[in-house]
């Protein structure tokens, strides 16, 4: 059982995450902060597997917020869910430590995606971010650059064969970037597919 504790100052949007993360059946939510201080004292009574958090956490500057986290809880895993998207606080952010990196327009999938990739030791950051971040973190996105291009044209309605013609690539190779795309997102058909790339903002 994953055991989380979430910090955010709205009201409405952290009330909505408790009530989908309860209903996540490998899921815990131990505790729920509103405040950085709050949210310290949240993570040294529970000591949680992952913290969820807003960037712009009330009565902490973010760095030293994240800094002590780090500091006092160096094997815990950190997602954060927020709307900045200045390169530079998700370059200090990632290299505080941030597994995941999260925009708020990000679809409830997005972010059990987020979990499920941070619990394995892996670095998660919306596809968005990427975008921002340019060729900075390449390793550390889902996907490559070609298999989102080539996830845009699936969610564009393209065939396997249509997207070989169009990329000049053989239709072996589309279908192998689809089953990787497929397992990397833990996605399983096509609609699905298709719904990751409109909230992901692809198309």
């Amino acid at each position: 059982m994953l055991r989380i504790v979430l910090a955010e100052d709205h009201i409405i949007l952290r009330e909505g995450l408790k009530v989908l993360l309860n209903n996540e059946d490998d899921i815990t939510l131990v505790g729920e902060a509103d405040d950085g201080e709050s949210a310290l004292a949240l993570l040294k009574e529970f000591k949680p597997d992952l913290l969820i958090t807003d960037i712009m956490m009330p009565g902490m500057d973010w760095l030293e917020f994240i800094a002590e986290i780090r500091n006092q809880h160096p094997d815990m895993k950190v997602i954060t869910l927020t709307a900045v998207t200045e390169p530079e606080i998700i370059r200090q952010s990632l290299s505080l430590g941030v597994m995941g990196y999260i925009v708020k327009d990000s679809a409830f999938s997005d972010l059990l995606l987020a979990i499920k990739r941070v619990m394995s030791g892996e670095r998660f950051m919306s596809p968005a971010i990427g975008e921002v971040l340019g060729e900075e973190y390449p390793e550390r996105e889902p996907l490559t650059r070609r298999e989102r291009e080539i996830l845009r044209l699936i969610a564009g309605g393209k065939t396997n064969k249509m997207i070989a013609e169009e990329l000049h690539i053989s239709l072996k190779t589309v279908e192998t970037h689809r089953t990787n795309i497929m397992q990397k997102l833990d996605i399983h058909s096509t609609a699905d597919l298709v719904r990751f790339a409109v909230n992901a903002g692809m198309v």
